[in-house]
């Protein structure tokens, strides 16, 4: 393939990425459990420490509840944004954040997505449309970073640059604070690279270079060195095990719909999320080149972790730029020679670039709205429920965030490790659903009586809702909308 044919497919592929990414994000991003984290970055700013007590929730507070609050330095970042620039920094910064991830995985890539056009096209353009599904005002973002980092450090060290090991215990520090909950990748990664060259053997296809004497002393040593470096945080070594508590929280893993296991009945879920996995490890899985057993044991790995829960996606999709590419099965691009072809690839470029215009000019009008980052409860309903300023309220989990923004003590929130104390989460849900684990069924008065509620907040269509909407003798409507309702206890 010519230099010009390179560098035709080189913009058109970063300039597609940019209209689908500018496109995706055109009318704002989420603000699904985003404002709580606002308002913790405010509160450690002007309290000049991170919490280790819960301070948002009334029954929290009152039974002195412990918090580990392991993504405190992304929340002081996020509130500088936000009171530096308000929604529209919060959004610039999710939309950058998004197009550098994007250059960097085409950057790491380069090499070999020439080989398999179609294949690169497909992973690029699916991981664009992603992002606006991941990359907004939430301390994940972060931990996307550090893990492209930890692993190019670690395939710079297998092709002899050892120098770039030793950032790893940097990159888990920093990872220990600004999203403590997926800091625990720093070492398993750093495990798996120095189990995978212990011994050289073969078998079949798979194949395993044994690391020199020197190599696995210093994996050793850096490895050590990472376990440390994730205590330093204000929670100390309890971020060793704290990730691993949370996925064992089943009522967690059961309520919070971004936890749950991939849905492949969903078309949405097989084009974003089955199609690129099977397009990208195809050439490990059914090629005839040999494979390195530590790029199967990331792709294992990976898969692993998408399959226990859909989050993880984004970092199949970024681990992937570094084990997939090379096995990738060969389809390669002709030359662009005839007039037709350069008038078609004129012609595409110009449609890109159209495309970006339009989409800036809709994120422009959604900045002037002021809708650059949603809210899940309406303003009226945050005003009603200032002036009721009930003392016990019982809030929808979903809600907890957008009270916590306007200082409104909550029952539960997204923190849902926090409510795993006393059975919080589990009651919760329990009382929301009307739904019970238990044999004796359950009673919905004394459980009510037990917390004291004296007010509800809740989405319309929740089996709650209609039980209290149909106890007129105890309980007041005082406000409904499309989506919500309020009730006084009477």
């Amino acid at each position: 393939m010519d230099k010009t044919t390179k560098t035709t497919f080189y913009i058109l592929l970063i300039s597609g990425s940019l209209a689908i990414l500018v496109y995706c994000f055109n009318e704002g991003i989420s603000g699904n459990d985003f404002w709580w984290h606002i308002k913790t970055g405010e509160w450690i700013c002007q309290n000049k420490h991170v919490p280790s007590k819960d301070i948002f929730s009334w029954y929290g507070m009152a039974h002195d509840f412990d918090w580990v609050a392991h993504e405190w330095l992304a929340e002081v970042i996020f509130w500088l944004l936000y009171h530096g620039g308000g929604k529209g920094g919060i959004f610039l910064f999710s939309l950058g954040t998004a197009m550098l991830m994007v250059l960097l995985l085409i950057w790491r890539i380069r090499q070999y997505f020439l080989n398999n056009c179609i294949v690169t096209v497909f992973y690029i353009c699916l991981f664009c449309v992603l992002t606006s599904l991941f990359f907004y005002g939430r301390p994940h973002i972060f931990s996307f970073f550090l893990l492209y980092g930890e692993l190019y450090c670690l395939y710079e060290f297998a092709e002899g640059h050892g120098w770039c090991l030793n950032l790893i215990p940097v990159l888990a520090c920093l990872w220990s604070n600004l999203h403590g909950g997926s800091s625990n990748l720093s070492y398993i990664l750093l495990l798996v690279f120095l189990v995978c060259g212990v011994r050289e053997w073969h078998i079949g296809r798979l194949y395993s270079v044994k690391w020199s004497r020197r190599q696995l002393l210093h994996l050793l040593a850096v490895l050590i060195l990472t376990v440390c470096a994730i205590g330093i945080n204000p929670a100390g070594y309890k971020m060793l095990f704290y990730p691993y508590e949370c996925m064992a929280d089943p009522v967690a893993m059961q309520i919070i719909s971004e936890w749950a296991a991939p849905d492949a009945k969903n078309i949405g879920g097989l084009v974003l999320y089955f199609l690129p996995i099977l397009l990208v490890s195809f050439g490990i899985l059914f090629g005839e080149q040999k494979v390195r057993l530590r790029d199967a044991a990331m792709m294992l790995l990976f898969l692993f972790l998408f399959f226990r829960s859909a989050r993880f996606i984004v970092l199949f999709y970024i681990a992937a730029a570094f084990w997939a590419f090379p096995y990738g099965v060969p389809c390669r691009l002709k030359n662009i020679e005839r007039t037709l072809e350069k008038v078609l690839v004129s012609g595409a470029e110009v449609v890109l670039l159209v495309m970006i215009c339009m989409s800036i000019r809709n994120c422009l009008g959604t900045w002037t709205q002021g809708e650059m980052i949603t809210n899940t409860l309406e303003k009226q309903v945050i005003e009603f429920v200032k002036e009721d300023a009930p003392s016990r309220l019982y809030n929808d989990y979903n809600y907890g965030g957008d009270l916590i923004f306007e200082s409104i003590p909550v029952f539960i929130d997204g923190r849902a490790d926090v409510y795993a104390q006393d059975n919080l989460l589990a009651e919760s849900t329990s009382l929301l659903l009307l739904q019970t684990a238990g044999p004796g069924g359950l009673d919905v008065e004394a459980l009510i009586e037990q917390y004291g509620f004296d007010a509800f907040l809740i989405e319309v269509g929740r089996p709650l809702y209609s039980y209290l909407a149909s106890h007129e003798e105890r309980y007041e409507t005082l406000l409904v909308t499309e989506e919500t309702a309020y009730f006084r206890k009477k």
